[in-house]
Protein backbone atom coordinates (compact mmCIF):
# COMPACT_ATOMS: atom_id res chain seq x y z
CA UNK A 1 0.00 0.00 0.00
CA UNK A 2 0.91 3.84 -0.54
CA UNK A 3 1.79 5.85 2.29
CA UNK A 4 -0.44 9.22 2.62
CA UNK A 5 2.59 12.16 1.81
CA UNK A 6 0.44 14.64 3.94
CA UNK A 7 0.46 12.42 7.22
CA UNK A 8 3.23 13.52 9.86
CA UNK A 9 4.87 11.34 11.53
CA UNK A 10 5.91 11.90 14.89
CA UNK A 11 8.35 9.77 17.61
CA UNK A 12 10.76 8.09 14.89
CA UNK A 13 13.54 6.04 16.96
CA UNK A 14 15.46 2.64 17.04
CA UNK A 15 13.64 0.04 19.01
CA UNK A 16 16.46 0.03 21.05
CA UNK A 17 16.03 3.59 22.30
CA UNK A 18 12.19 3.19 22.72
CA UNK A 19 13.05 0.89 25.90
CA UNK A 20 16.27 2.63 27.15
CA UNK A 21 15.84 4.06 30.82
CA UNK A 22 16.17 7.87 30.19
CA UNK A 23 15.22 10.57 31.92
CA UNK A 24 13.43 11.87 28.96
CA UNK A 25 10.62 9.03 29.01
CA UNK A 26 9.98 9.16 33.05
CA UNK A 27 7.20 11.17 34.46
CA UNK A 28 7.90 14.21 36.40
CA UNK A 29 7.58 12.68 39.81
CA UNK A 30 10.08 9.83 38.52
CA UNK A 31 12.85 11.98 37.52
CA UNK A 32 12.72 13.91 40.73
CA UNK A 33 13.26 10.48 42.71
CA UNK A 34 15.83 9.29 40.56
CA UNK A 35 18.06 12.39 41.44
CA UNK A 36 17.65 11.55 44.82
CA UNK A 37 18.27 8.50 44.36
CA UNK A 38 21.88 9.08 43.15
CA UNK A 39 22.92 10.27 47.07
CA UNK A 40 21.84 6.91 48.51
CA UNK A 41 24.38 5.06 48.35
CA UNK A 42 26.59 7.41 50.04
CA UNK A 43 24.23 7.88 52.74
CA UNK A 44 24.40 3.80 52.93
CA UNK A 45 28.00 3.66 52.88
CA UNK A 46 28.28 6.05 55.96
CA UNK A 47 25.51 4.11 57.61
CA UNK A 48 27.24 0.62 57.09
CA UNK A 49 30.90 2.54 58.82
CA UNK A 50 29.02 4.03 61.56
CA UNK A 51 27.23 0.50 62.42
CA UNK A 52 30.58 -0.73 61.63
CA UNK A 53 31.91 1.51 64.57
CA UNK A 54 29.25 1.20 66.76
CA UNK A 55 29.27 -2.70 67.07
CA UNK A 56 33.19 -2.26 67.91
CA UNK A 57 32.90 -0.48 70.29
CA UNK A 58 30.23 -1.52 72.02
CA UNK A 59 31.79 -5.29 71.71
CA UNK A 60 35.20 -3.48 72.56
CA UNK A 61 33.71 -2.16 75.72
CA UNK A 62 32.20 -5.50 76.51
CA UNK A 63 35.46 -7.72 76.54
CA UNK A 64 37.20 -4.69 78.96
CA UNK A 65 34.06 -5.07 81.10
CA UNK A 66 34.71 -8.66 81.03
CA UNK A 67 38.79 -9.00 81.45
CA UNK A 68 38.38 -10.80 84.39
CA UNK A 69 36.05 -13.43 83.53
CA UNK A 70 37.74 -13.67 79.88
CA UNK A 71 41.17 -14.39 82.39
CA UNK A 72 39.68 -16.92 84.45
CA UNK A 73 38.45 -18.89 81.63
CA UNK A 74 41.58 -18.54 79.67
CA UNK A 75 43.11 -20.07 83.27
CA UNK A 76 41.14 -23.12 83.74
CA UNK A 77 42.38 -23.95 80.35
CA UNK A 78 40.25 -22.37 78.06
CA UNK A 79 41.75 -21.75 74.32
CA UNK A 80 42.13 -18.63 72.73
CA UNK A 81 39.95 -19.73 69.60
CA UNK A 82 37.10 -20.52 72.01
CA UNK A 83 37.26 -16.92 73.98
CA UNK A 84 37.26 -15.61 70.23
CA UNK A 85 34.14 -17.61 69.20
CA UNK A 86 32.73 -16.21 72.34
CA UNK A 87 33.05 -12.78 71.69
CA UNK A 88 31.77 -13.00 67.65
CA UNK A 89 28.91 -15.15 68.71
CA UNK A 90 28.31 -12.14 71.24
CA UNK A 91 28.72 -9.62 68.56
CA UNK A 92 27.06 -11.50 65.43
CA UNK A 93 23.66 -12.52 67.32
CA UNK A 94 22.33 -9.07 67.10
CA UNK A 95 23.27 -8.78 63.70
CA UNK A 96 21.97 -12.26 62.36
CA UNK A 97 18.59 -11.65 64.00
CA UNK A 98 18.32 -8.48 62.82
CA UNK A 99 19.77 -9.55 59.54
CA UNK A 100 16.70 -11.75 59.82
CA UNK A 101 13.75 -9.66 60.80
CA UNK A 102 14.54 -7.20 58.30
CA UNK A 103 14.70 -9.52 55.36
CA UNK A 104 11.33 -10.52 56.51
CA UNK A 105 10.10 -6.62 56.85
CA UNK A 106 11.65 -5.87 53.14
CA UNK A 107 9.68 -9.10 51.66
CA UNK A 108 6.27 -7.91 53.65
CA UNK A 109 6.90 -4.04 52.19
CA UNK A 110 8.09 -4.27 48.63
CA UNK A 111 4.88 -4.18 47.24
CA UNK A 112 3.89 -1.57 49.44
CA UNK A 113 7.27 0.30 48.24
CA UNK A 114 6.95 -0.76 45.16
CA UNK A 115 5.90 2.49 43.81
CA UNK A 116 8.67 4.11 44.81
CA UNK A 117 11.19 2.60 43.10
CA UNK A 118 12.65 3.64 39.77
CA UNK A 119 14.26 1.43 37.34
CA UNK A 120 14.99 -1.57 40.27
CA UNK A 121 12.60 -4.46 40.32
CA UNK A 122 11.20 -5.13 44.36
CA UNK A 123 12.25 -8.62 44.45
CA UNK A 124 16.04 -7.58 42.59
CA UNK A 125 18.08 -11.14 44.07
CA UNK A 126 21.12 -9.09 43.89
CA UNK A 127 19.79 -6.55 46.24
CA UNK A 128 18.03 -9.17 48.46
CA UNK A 129 20.77 -11.51 48.81
CA UNK A 130 23.87 -8.58 48.48
CA UNK A 131 22.86 -6.39 51.35
CA UNK A 132 22.77 -8.83 53.97
CA UNK A 133 25.80 -10.60 52.70
CA UNK A 134 27.64 -7.17 52.92
CA UNK A 135 25.88 -6.39 56.39
CA UNK A 136 27.34 -9.54 58.19
CA UNK A 137 30.52 -9.71 56.44
CA UNK A 138 31.00 -5.67 57.74
CA UNK A 139 29.44 -6.93 60.92
CA UNK A 140 32.17 -9.56 61.15
CA UNK A 141 35.34 -7.70 60.48
CA UNK A 142 33.81 -4.90 62.72
CA UNK A 143 33.91 -7.97 65.59
CA UNK A 144 37.70 -8.44 64.81
CA UNK A 145 39.34 -6.35 66.55
CA UNK A 146 37.48 -6.75 69.80
CA UNK A 147 37.99 -10.43 69.62
CA UNK A 148 42.06 -10.57 68.67
CA UNK A 149 41.99 -7.76 72.33
CA UNK A 150 39.90 -10.64 74.27
CA UNK A 151 42.72 -13.35 72.99
CA UNK A 152 45.25 -11.80 74.18
CA UNK A 153 44.45 -11.50 78.03
CA UNK A 154 47.41 -12.76 79.79
CA UNK A 155 44.72 -14.54 82.77
CA UNK A 156 47.41 -13.72 85.58
CA UNK A 157 47.06 -9.90 84.92
CA UNK A 158 43.26 -10.24 84.47
CA UNK A 159 42.86 -12.11 87.49
CA UNK A 160 44.52 -8.68 89.07
CA UNK A 161 42.80 -6.53 86.95
CA UNK A 162 39.89 -4.79 89.40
Amino acid sequence: ERVDPDVALEGLGTLKASFAFDRDFMDADHSELGKHAKVAPVFAAIALLLSAIGLSAVIAHSVSQRTKEIGVRMAIGAAARDVRRMILREGMSPVVIGTLFGMAAAFALNRVLQSQLVGVSPYDPMTMAGAPVILVVVALVACQVPARRAMQVEPVIALRHE
